[in-house]
């Protein structure tokens, strides 16, 4: 891995995390009211991939920042959360593989997925309007795995 890509993948998906993190709880401790601050991880932050040390250090130092801010500001009623999405039908997908995988992937379905498919904008914004909300009251320093049970399964004992 070439040096530029580590610190262009860093400060994309963790530095930017902090410093957009860090004065948005400044604002929120100035105004006094409390809050939501919720982060992007991605379960790439749960283990390691071939080739992608860099986005998987980000998005675990994502996480982790999240549940370091929460510990520092919960006393100023600030709740602070991430989601960490799965395979999903993005525009970094298709930059990855490319859109002739993807559409054969959304047609198909994703078997690697236990669900079946990849997910959505749309999941990916439920989980984070739930943590948003008033029903979410009690919920800080978590990271909410939205990845149709694909971390869920360990490993199948191979047949003879």
């Amino acid at each position: 891995m070439k040096e530029e890509s580590w610190l262009k993948v860093i400060g994309v998906d963790l530095t930017a995390s902090f410093v957009i993190g860090q004065r948005a709880a400044r604002a929120m401790v100035e105004q006094g009211t409390g809050g939501v601050i919720l982060f992007t991880a991605s379960i790439s932050s749960l283990g390691g991939a071939p080739s992608f040390a860099h986005y998987g250090a980000a998005k675990a130092g994502t996480a982790n920042l999240a549940k370091t801010m929460a510990l520092e500001l919960v006393k100023h009623g600030i709740r602070v959360n991430c989601i960490s999405p799965g395979p999903s039908d993005t525009q970094q997908s298709v930059d990855l593989v490319g859109e002739e995988l993807m559409d054969k992937w959304r047609r198909e379905g994703f078997p690697v997925v236990p669900m079946g498919r990849l997910g959505s904008a749309d999941d990916m914004a439920a989980a984070f309007s739930f943590l948003a909300s008033d029903d979410a009251a009690y919920i800080t320093g978590v990271n909410l795995v939205v990845d149709g049970g694909l971390t869920a399964h360990t490993y199948t004992v191979p047949e003879a």
